[in-house]
């Protein structure tokens, strides 16, 4: 019996975690207690796995819950969308700024007649602790960011940075270092 109740919640839970989560989004839209209190819950029960002391504004959220993780103490703010059919991890004591985009997955690349190809490939996302993401920037799949940088408003990342790093542009280049380590606050 065990057995069914758990596979009857496995599949049910995608699909109340994207119905409570618009309805919070709805109903409470940015409120303080929606962003510091109802949208971590909601999320935790739909299989994301979140850190304490997360503030997460209206966002948006495709692909599977329990490929997400956000580290404690994390702010994302509003208009963010999250596709998550592969693994996306955001660390701890990041800050995301208005307007972000992060993807996880891309198609291979088809025959001439149709350059979009048909097989789905599920990459993963990872962004380090203690990252700033400015507004309005964009993460593509299979890029990792790591400790202490900071994207630029609006950068469009296609590869992965060294920890410290300052990015910025379409595409994003470093532009600087930051010397010294980042705090960890624990």
């Amino acid at each position: 019996m065990s057995r069914l109740v758990n596979k009857v919640k496995k599949k049910i839970r995608e699909p109340l975690g994207h119905f409570f989560l618009s309805l919070t989004n709805i109903i409470w839209g940015n409120s303080k207690v929606a962003n510091f209190y109802i949208r971590p819950f909601v999320l935790s029960l739909a299989g994301v796995k979140i850190g304490s002391n997360c503030v997460i504004m209206k966002i948006d959220i495709n692909g599977v819950f329990s490929n997400l993780r956000i580290g404690k103490n994390t702010w994302i703010n509003r208009n963010v969308l999250i596709e998550c059919h592969g693994n996306v991890s955001i660390g701890n004591h990041v800050g995301i700024g208005p307007n972000f985009t992060v993807i996880s997955s891309t198609h291979d690349i088809g025959h001439n007649y149709s350059r979009c190809g048909e097989e789905i490939l599920y990459q993963s996302v990872a962004i380090g602790d203690g990252v700033w993401i400015g507004a309005n920037c964009f993460v593509g799949p299979n890029t990792t960011i790591e400790d202490g940088c900071v994207l630029s408003s609006g950068s469009i990342l296609q590869k992965s940075i060294p920890k410290n790093s300052i990015v910025a542009g379409n595409p994003a280049r470093i532009i600087s270092h930051i010397d010294g380590e980042i705090i960890k606050i624990d």
